[in-house]
């Protein structure tokens, strides 16, 4: 006899929504900690964060699995954004000059409203991503990019822009 069969659907639906009530919280507790929390904000578990109490999130902000978001230096992320899985967005980092073992560098970093971090993309300390731009998935960002700019790359380079960059309408909740 299997674990499945012996368990049943029953047991199996309980586990599982006692598995998503165990993630819930855990968001729950990471988004209590942070410095600013907007309305409608989603961690899509397990998303790690060091220093939530250095972290700023606006409305609408949907941060997808195994998201890292390191925000030592200050982090503040707008409203209306979307990071996909696996996506890193980091503060801190280490000099070029040696030595580098035991030093670190912190420098804010800045996500604007509209903006949308595609997955696996590296976005490095002290940059800004301008309102409504486009990191392509696997893009490594070491500068600020521009307002409605699409960047892809390693490093990231503009490869585009956002069209229809009028006002943005807010959707209603």
């Amino acid at each position: 006899m299997t674990l499945r069969r012996a368990l049943g659907g029953p047991w199996l639906a309980l586990l599982g929504h006692l598995l998503d009530q165990v993630q819930k919280h855990r968001a729950r507790r990471i988004l209590d900690q942070c410095a600013a929390v907007g309305r409608d904000v989603r961690l899509r578990m397990p998303v790690v964060v060091y220093d939530p109490q250095s972290l700023r999130l606006g409305d609408c902000v949907d941060i997808g699995e195994f998201v890292v978001l390191r925000a030592s230096g200050g982090l503040t992320i707008g409203s209306r954004v979307l990071i996909a899985a696996h996506a890193v967005l980091t503060t801190r980092g280490h000099p070029k000059t040696l030595p580098r073992y035991g030093q670190i560098e912190d420098a804010p970093l800045l996500v604007e409203d509209d903006v949308w971090i595609g997955a696996g993309a590296i976005v490095l300390p002290g940059v800004s991503v301008g309102r409504g731009a486009i990191v392509a998935a696997g893009a490594v960002v070491t500068h600020s990019v521009p307002p409605f700019c699409i960047v892809a790359g390693v490093p990231a380079r503009p490869v585009g822009e956002v069209h229809g960059s009028g006002p943005i309408r807010r959707s209603e909740s």
